[in-house]
């Protein structure tokens, strides 16, 4: 059995799909990508949305909001701090050190014997 919702979004679908498919009523064509229609019609569907209403918090849920936010920002600040004292202990070089390879490696003794 499929939902209402997969149905209902199945038939949205193949309606889009129709739409996009018919030619432009302009005399040049459409003006999207390629002369496409369809690239308008999606562009459309996905970036023309309506704004979303603002989020209403009562006090309560405005206090708990704020604090998980200063929260949030000093965990923030401590691993840039963290990462900043990484980078400063590291050495950091411009130039190539004066020996590159050692190529004349001493052997190993208990890998000659075998």
């Amino acid at each position: 059995m499929s939902s209402p919702f997969l149905r209902t979004a199945v038939t949205a679908n193949r309606t889009i799909m129709r739409a996009a498919g018919r030619p432009s009523s302009k005399k040049g064509g459409s003006t999207s990508l390629n002369g496409d229609a369809r690239n308008d019609l999606i562009k459309k569907v996905l970036f023309d949305a309506p704004p979303r209403p603002p989020v209403r918090m009562t006090p309560e849920e405005l206090t708990r909001h704020e604090t998980i936010e200063r929260a949030w920002k000093l965990v923030r600040q401590q691993r840039k701090q963290e990462q900043e004292k990484d980078l400063a202990r590291k050495t950091l070089t411009d130039t190539p050190p004066k020996q590159i390879w050692n190529y004349r490696q001493a052997s190993n003794p208990t890998s000659s014997k075998a």
